[in-house]
């Protein structure tokens, strides 16, 4: 398990809205939560396909 915050997103089937959420760790995929909208049960996915590239100051290209 990685302790790192991540991205997770959900769309509610019963009122189709759609969050991110941040959350700590790399375990909630397929986790029951609630809607924030309807408070209908929704499953979050982890957005884990996304990453960073920065240029630092003097420095080489690295990915956090």
């Amino acid at each position: 398990m990685s302790s790192e915050i991540c991205l997770y997103f959900y769309r509610c089937e019963s009122c189709n809205h759609s969050e991110h959420n941040h959350l700590p760790g790399d375990t909630h995929d397929g986790e029951a939560a609630a809607c924030s909208r309807c408070g209908g049960t929704v499953l979050l996915e982890w957005d884990g396909g996304v990453t960073f590239e920065v240029q630092l100051p003097g420095g080489p290209v690295k990915s956090p």
